[in-house]
This record gives C-alpha cells, sequence and structure tokens, in this order.
C-alpha cells in the first residue's frame, strides 16, 4: 500500500526548512527525503547537522507543519579504500541513527557506492573484495540502528557493490537484523534485460523484500543504444501505472519519494507519481 508522497528536498534546491515546507503545502504531498547538507546552505558538514540546535530546530518545525522526514540521507562511501575514511563515515552514520531516533524519523538511507574513493566504478565492486569491504563496515551501523531502533535502509545500484537482487539477498542475510531495509529504485537498477519485462522485475523485487522495502524512489529511463539517460518521471520508459499498482496491492506501506524532478516538472512529476490524470 502507498504510505505517503515526498520529494527530495535537495531537488528544491538551498532553502531554509520554512520554505521547503511552504513548497510541500503548494506541492501537496506529505514529506522529504532530506540530506541536510545539500539543502541548508548554513550547514557545511555533516556535524554541524548534528551538533547544537539545528537537527532540532528542523524536526521541531516539520511537526508543526505537519509534514515528515520520510528518510534521513546518509549517502556516504563505506567502501571507500582510507581506514580513516571508514572510521569517519561509521560514526556520522550513527550520529544521523541518534537523530532519527531521537526526533522520530523512521528512516536512515544510504548506498553501498564502490571500492573507489570518488564513488566511480571500479573492476571488483561486483566481487567478493567489494562486498567483504562494504559489509565490515555495515556490521557495526547495523547493529547500531537494531540498538537504537531505527530502520537502516540500503539502496541497490546497478553499478555499486549491492546491485542487484542477488546481493541484496545476501547483504539481508548476513547483516541479520530486521532494522535493515531496502529502498527500491527501478531506475537505478535498471538494465537493458530487466527493461524488457518490466512488470516481471518490479514482481520479483517485490516478492525478495516486499517486508522491507520502506520507500520508492521514483524517476524515469530511456535506452539510447546501450546508454541509459535517467529522465524525470512521466518522461521516459519506466512503466510506472504498474509499479503503483503493484505498490497499492502490497500488504506492506511504502513510501514514495519523488527524485530528480526540476521545478519546471515538479507539478507534473508529481501528478505522474500520484497517477493522477490531468
Amino acid at each position: 500500500m502507498i504510505g505517503k508522497y515526498g520529494i527530495r528536498a535537495h531537488d528544491l534546491g538551498m532553502l531554509t526548512t520554512e520554505q521547503i515546507l511552504d513548497r510541500l503545502d503548494e506541492l501537496k504531498v506529505d514529506g522529504v527525503q532530506l540530506a541536510p547538507i545539500k539543502v541548508f546552505d548554513r550547514i557545511k558538514t555533516h556535524e554541524m547537522f548534528m551538533e547544537g540546535d539545528c537537527s532540532s530546530s528542523v524536526c521541531r518545525l516539520f511537526k508543526e507543519r505537519q509534514k515528515e522526514i520520510l528518510v534521513l540521507g546518509c549517502y556516504l562511501n563505506h567502501a571507500h579504500p582510507d581506514p580513516k575514511q571508514q572510521k569517519y563515515f561509521q560514526e556520522i552514520s550513527k550520529g544521523y541513527i541518534d537523530i532519527a531516533a531521537s526526533k522520530g524519523i523512521k528512516c536512515v538511507g544510504t548506498e553501498s557506492f564502490t571500492l573507489n574513493a570518488d564513488g566511480k566504478p571500479h573492476m571488483e565492486d561486483h566481487t567478493q573484495v567489494g562486498y567483504n569491504r562494504f559489509i565490515k563496515q555495515l556490521e557495526p551501523i547495523a547493529a547500531y540502528a537494531e540498538e537504537r531502533q531505527v530502520d537502516f535502509a540500503i539502496e541497490p545500484v546497478v553499478h555499486h557493490i549491492i546491485y542487484d537482487i542477488k546481493t541484496t539477498v545476501k547483504l539481508i542475510d548476513d547483516l541479520g537484523s530486521k532494522w535493515v531495509k531496502v529502498i527500491f529504485d527501478p531506475v537505478n537498477l535498471m538494465t537493458q534485460e530487466l527493461a524488457k519485462d518490466q512488470s516481471l522485475f518490479f514482481e520479483t523485487f517485490l516478492e525478495a523484500f516486499e517486508t522491507r522495502i520502506i520507500t520508492v524512489h521514483v524517476k524515469d529511463f530511456a535506452y539510447s543504444g546501450d546508454k541509459k539517460q535517467v529522465l524525470t518521471a512521466g518522461l521516459g520508459e519506466l512503466d510506472y501505472s504498474c509499479l503503483h499498482q503493484m505498490i497499492k496491492q502490497s500488504q506492506q506501506s511504502m513510501d514514495v519519494i519523488l527524485e530528480g524532478a526540476s521545478s519546471e516538472w515538479m507539478v507534473e512529476a508529481i501528478r505522474h507519481m500520484k497517477q493522477i490524470d490531468a
């Protein structure tokens, strides 16, 4: 079933909390995926959001306006080759989990990224080498999320270490915590092969992770030859009407979050996300 509808806050640009909330009212959506350092001009580091009154004031304003932070985005490259960065990213993730636990935010989200420091694909990402490094860094974070009773969600991406259904299943099984959840972005996982039968792809993913999917990201894609172009929702080849129906029919409540829509296409993309006829 559909839980809440939302957007990525930083797709609106660099705004104040009040401006974000005004836009959510205008757009008639329930909340946001919030990546603080991508949204607030005054916040230059994760520490600036975690320390002092910053996170408290943001969360208080959301609550007063009856809007939700659906996902607290903490997208860090835990497979980074530098052990110091690995440790730092673990501590930042734990800090975001603490905020979520204390402020009633139900989910902290990340991706698996790659073995390269810059996040570009590495030749060993899809091998045991990549998987081992990523899960080693995730184990203490998952344990901390369980301790704090906060969902920690992984978003699989086809060119990352966790890149398909099989590797996602393995990660969840190996971590062994009910607090590890999944963010399903079908475009991020889409290949030319999967695009041939999108209904089967959606059905297979939902069957594998139905009780784990906390959020579905919505954007679009088109292939030109073997090159995938990422587009605004409704402008490409994603069979979203099929996906939308499958989510509605599911017993699991899933929030649906629009991703990557420019300001001029935001209203129409939200209509598409909600499957509202023009």
